[in-house]
């Protein structure tokens, strides 16, 4: 039987897939709706941060890029 993911190992996985989506696949819309959800449950998830960031820096939205680094370091010292 196979069981379920608990919800960090699911982000982890989530957010792994979104990575493939962006730099294998070039679907970076799926990429990026991936990422969000991921960022939704979990503000301080390192690899949907920095993927994110990394979307948003490619498209020329270094600010946006900013901020979501900034709010995931908030994230991480309990100040959300």
């Amino acid at each position: 039987m196979v069981g379920i993911a608990a919800p960090p190992v699911a982000r982890d996985l989530r957010a792994e897939a979104a990575d493939l989506l962006a730099n294998r696949l070039s679907n970076v819309g799926a990429a990026e709706e991936l990422f969000n959800a991921v960022l939704t449950e979990d503000p301080s998830h390192g690899k949907a941060a920095e993927g994110m960031a990394e979307l948003l820096r490619a498209r020329g939205e270094g600010k946006q890029a900013l901020e979501l680094l900034e709010s995931r370091a908030l994230a991480l010292r309990g100040e959300e």
